[in-house]
């Protein structure tokens, strides 16, 4: 059999088992598809060649990335598979997609604890989701159990601003990245920074009530550690913010995410993470 047959018969194999169409990443990774076989067999734009000979349409930005539709219709036909709100690890199990650490970074910018009401504000008024809606209304946290929302947006502020912040460059060392956003924040904005304070000793401390704890490129057990840190900070802080330099590994930044939200999402704890 031929390689162009082998491939032909993984898409097709990997078609039915999702009973949709099969997007370029989604079928390396499922099929442990090499993508130089997968270009030795069909050349330029092999996938979407791929595609063809499988006899499906064409659509390059259908694999490279999944809409808003898509995702919160994933969202919305796993709460009325389970009849309750899905937990990360149902989003997993079930491989939908982006992972949580896709949702988190652009263009998407959702944490997994927000997904419940996103879906309320992009399908609210499509009558095909009035379950679900009203299933998740009736599972969000009760009014006065929520935080205030002027502090929400304003930590929702506070992040924006990181997230507009790009290093100058490549640093050595943590405290290089450390020394340059506090920088920016004391030149470009009103917000009040300082270093190393408080019982757990956060990297910086903004407005005296938001934490940001800054890590290059963690090993595992540096991410155990930034996990324990994290606990640590919420004893001073009722927002955290971890900001993650240098990503090496993808698996082990989405561990440390799938973590972060399992426990500290599932306690609708203020934490988010970001990467630069």
């Amino acid at each position: 059999m031929s390689d162009t047959e082998i491939l032909q018969n993984k898409y097709k194999e990997l078609r039915k088992i999702l009973g949709r169409t099969p997007r370029f990443k989604e079928f390396l990774s499922e099929q442990g598809v090499n993508r130089r076989m997968l270009e030795a067999a069909f050349g330029r734009d092999a996938f979407s060649k791929l595609q063809k000979t499988c006899g499906d349409t064409v659509n390059k930005m259908d694999f490279e990335r999944t809409t808003k539709n898509e995702i919160f219709s994933q969202y919305g036909e796993l709460t009325r598979e389970l009849g309750e709100l899905p937990k990360s690890a149902d989003w997993r199990h079930h491989k939908c997609k982006p992972t949580e650490s896709g949702l988190s970074k652009s263009p998407h910018n959702m944490r997994w604890s927000e997904m419940p009401q996103n879906f309320i504000n992009h399908f609210g008024e499509n009558s095909d989701w009035n379950d679900v809606v009203k299933l998740i209304k009736e599972n969000l946290p009760q009014e006065g159990s929520q935080k205030p929302e002027s502090n929400t947006k304003e930590f929702d502020v506070l992040i924006n601003v990181i997230k507009n912040w790009s290093p100058r460059r490549k640093r050595n060392s943590e405290e290089g990245y450390k020394i340059e956003l506090r920088e920016y924040f004391e030149k470009n904005t009103k917000y009040a920074v300082s270093e190393e304070v408080g019982d757990s000793i956060v990297d910086l401390v903004i407005d005296s009530k938001f934490a940001i704890e800054l890590k290059k490129n963690p090993s595992l057990a540096e991410y155990d550690r930034l996990f324990g840190q994290i606990a640590r900070h919420f004893n001073s802080y009722k927002y955290v913010i971890a900001l993650i330099c240098d990503v090496s590994s993808d698996d082990r930044y989405r561990q440390f995410v799938r973590n972060i939200d399992e426990v500290y999402g599932a306690l609708n704890f203020n934490i988010y993470v970001i990467t630069k």
